[in-house]
């Protein structure tokens, strides 16, 4: 039996071809379900409290049905410095003392805002004092120590007040070496006896998705939250 061979012409190959083309590159992106929303905040020096300072940094937290992640750059850090990121979770914002404003000290005591104060995760910055790092935090899923507060960690995306906080493990000035750096990090005072030698160094605040005034926002944010951090620093 004789089969017959039809060469295809660069038209019937490139014709198909196109509409397979146009077809992606035309086609309306699906939304993506989970998204909440996503909220940009400064990242800014606890040192300088009460005065927000801000330094060259950014922190994005994008919130999803079941779960966050922040990103963040920042900048004017320790060279080669071990640095742990830390979730403080207002889980019920509307009940702090300055109600969707939280951080007061109350707000840490009070059973009904419902805080949690958790290990995010462990980076270390350059020899410039620059780090750039994501972190994720699903609900009901601490992943590491909790420091304060309800053990489930975020309960709920859509409507916590967010703030993250870098701290920074030195050791009272000895720097991170070759081998410690997982231990280290890995812990609220990991690498400082006694807590001789950790701080928090920065801040960001990502407020509860729950729309207010914009005159509300004007009031201020966290001052009494980074004030409690520092004074348990020990």
């Amino acid at each position: 039996m004789r089969t017959t061979t039809h060469a295809r012409s660069p038209a019937h190959t490139l014709i198909p071809a196109l509409a397979i083309l146009a077809s992606i590159v035309f086609q309306a992106p699906a939304a993506n379900a989970s998204l909440i929303g996503v909220d940009v905040s400064d990242m800014y020096l606890i040192e300088a409290l009460p005065e927000f300072v801000p330094v060259k940094g950014v922190s994005t937290l994008t919130r999803e049905e079941d779960g966050v992640d922040v990103l963040i750059s920042t900048s004017e850090l320790a060279s080669m410095g071990a640095y742990t990121l830390w979730w403080v979770v207002f889980n019920n914002p509307g009940a702090c003392a300055a109600a969707f404003m939280c951080g007061a000290d109350s707000d840490f005591s009070d059973p009904a805002v419902d805080v949690s104060v958790l290990w995010g995760a462990g980076f270390l910055s350059d020899m410039d004092g620059f780090l750039t790092f994501s972190a994720e935090l699903g609900e009901n899923e601490p992943p590491g120590e909790v420091l304060l507060g309800n053990p489930n960690g975020l309960l709920d995306s859509g409507v916590a007040e967010i703030h993250v906080v870098l701290r920074v493990h030195t050791n009272d000035g000895v720097p991170v070496e070759a081998g410690q750096v997982a231990e280290w990090v890995s812990s609220y005072n990991g690498g400082c006896p006694d807590g001789v030698g950790c701080a928090d160094e920065q801040f960001a605040v990502h407020p509860s998705p729950i729309p207010l005034p914009a005159s509300v926002w004007m009031f201020g944010t966290a001052l009494g939250l980074l004030g409690w951090l520092r004074r348990r620093i020990v």
